[in-house]
């Protein structure tokens, strides 16, 4: 398993905006680190004076998978627990990202 899911596995997670006016997600590129914590990568086109991410890029963020416009998407909840209390709430190493649909 861990060849094919392996840390690094890079997913889609989406970013809640604040200051918006409106609810607003925006997708921004990650990487698995384990259980249901992703880590945000850096995007080039980033600029904290025009756009406010709930967890900036770097952060690393526990993520869900919720309905949204009829598709299903990684989105970040909440930052992720350190230290020790991290190392008992992530899973396996060798077990995979979450499936984004539904296995056959």
């Amino acid at each position: 398993m861990l060849e094919k899911w392996g840390f690094g596995t890079e997913r889609i997670v989406y970013v809640e905006l604040l200051d918006e006016g409106v609810f607003v997600m925006r997708p921004a590129p990650s990487e698995w680190v384990g259980g249901n914590v992703y880590r945000l990568l850096p995007v080039p086109d980033y600029d904290e004076d025009l756009e406010t991410w709930k967890f900036p890029p770097g952060s690393e963020v526990e993520c869900a998978l919720e309905d949204h416009r009829g598709e299903r998407v990684l989105v970040a909840q909440s930052a992720a627990a350190s230290g020790a209390l991290r190392a008992e709430r992530v899973y396996e190493a060798a077990e995979p990202p979450p499936p984004l649909w539904p296995r056959e």
